[in-house]
């Protein structure tokens, strides 16, 4: 459209000049000028639809010309807001199951140095189960025995071991957070979970008490 305008403009301002020559030549000459001054009317008809599209023209081309970069900044903008949100997230997602495996690591050491004497710790991280096999040969007699003697639990201790083994979970608790279980494991005399405690409560004890 703004080629248009400019070449009406311009035609008609060459109409104009070249009406103005001719129209003096038939005067000149005592010609009719009637044609003359029809064409240089159109050329002022011409100039007229020129100077009136242009500024229109003029606004059309500026707008396809600064309208793209914008949208592509914005678009751009938003893109890198989008992908810096997903890598400070991917961050804090990195660190946090760091410090997760971290603080799970120092329970496992804490309860291998806890419990050294008495079982064999072991620790699955799906189902977040710390895991005590009791390897004592006293103690698992003392659970065997319990076993077939469960009114005789104040006897062998199981109450007391039952309080140790919640303070533990809660240690636990305090560690790596909520949500893991600590459960104590014996041959009595086939394998057989004693007791599973989370977070300081008490989940399954094999004494019915």
């Amino acid at each position: 459209m703004l080629y248009l305008s400019v070449f009406l403009c311009v035609v008609g301002v060459i109409m104009i000049l070249l009406g103005i020559f001719s129209f003096r030549t038939a005067t000149y000459k005592n010609e009719s000028r009637g044609l003359i001054i029809g064409l240089m009317a159109a050329a002022v008809i011409m100039i007229g639809i020129g100077g009136a599209i242009m500024p229109g023209a003029i606004r059309d081309q500026h707008q396809s010309k600064e309208t793209p970069p914008t949208q592509q900044r914005k678009q751009m903008s938003s893109m890198t807001s989008h992908n810096n949100n997903l890598v400070f997230d991917a961050g804090q997602r990195k660190q946090a199951a760091a410090r997760r495996q971290l603080n799970e690591a120092n329970v496992e050491k804490t309860l291998v140095s806890s419990y050294r004497k008495l079982g064999k710790i072991s620790f699955n991280v799906k189902t977040r189960v710390y895991t005590l096999t009791i390897t004592n040969s006293n103690f698992n007699k003392a659970m065997t025995y319990l076993k077939a003697n469960p009114s005789q639990s104040k006897t062998v201790r199981w109450p007391a071991s039952v309080k140790g083994f919640t303070k533990t979970s809660l240690v636990i608790k305090k560690t790596a957070g909520s949500g893991y279980k600590f459960r104590v494991v014996a041959p009595i005399p086939s394998k057989q979970t004693l007791l599973t405690v989370e977070d300081g409560k008490v989940l399954e004890n094999f004494v019915k008490e």
